[in-house]
């Protein structure tokens, strides 16, 4: 089983690092990349020629984006038909209580703080696994 990840995250170096380990795992296919939740949100919540939704196994998303921040893009995400029952995951360089409050009710299944290790890529396929 291959599965596609969308990855929302603007720092290329963690766009770059964050890749090459998911790219380590032959359970994960396609990774796309979104520098921006708009272009983010526009990606996801659109439909293919055959007006079919294409939504990834999983999401992995930076809080912390320009213009729109993450948090925000997920709340919008949950809001659409498409989004609402996608797996999302947060790696993030922020710890605060409040976005791990604001991500858990938004139903982020794990927060992580950068950067992304191979503990938490095996938390991510077990959780993806179920």
């Amino acid at each position: 089983m291959s599965l596609q990840v969308v990855l929302i995250e603007d720092n290329t170096d963690h766009v770059y690092l964050i890749k090459s380990l998911l790219e380590t795992y032959e359970e994960i296919g396609d990774v796309i990349v979104f520098n921006d939740a708009e272009s983010a949100l526009a990606g996801l919540v659109s439909t293919n020629e055959k007006n079919e939704t294409v939504l990834p196994d999983f999401i992995i998303l930076d809080l912390k984006l320009p213009r729109m921040s993450g948090l925000d893009l997920l709340a919008k995400l949950r809001e659409s038909e498409n989004g609402k029952d996608t797996p999302v995951f947060v790696l993030t360089s922020s710890d605060r209580t409040q976005e791990r409050k604001r991500s858990e009710d938004l139903g982020v299944l794990k927060y992580f703080v950068k950067p992304l290790t191979e503990e938490n890529m095996e938390e991510i396929l077990q959780s993806i696994s179920r």
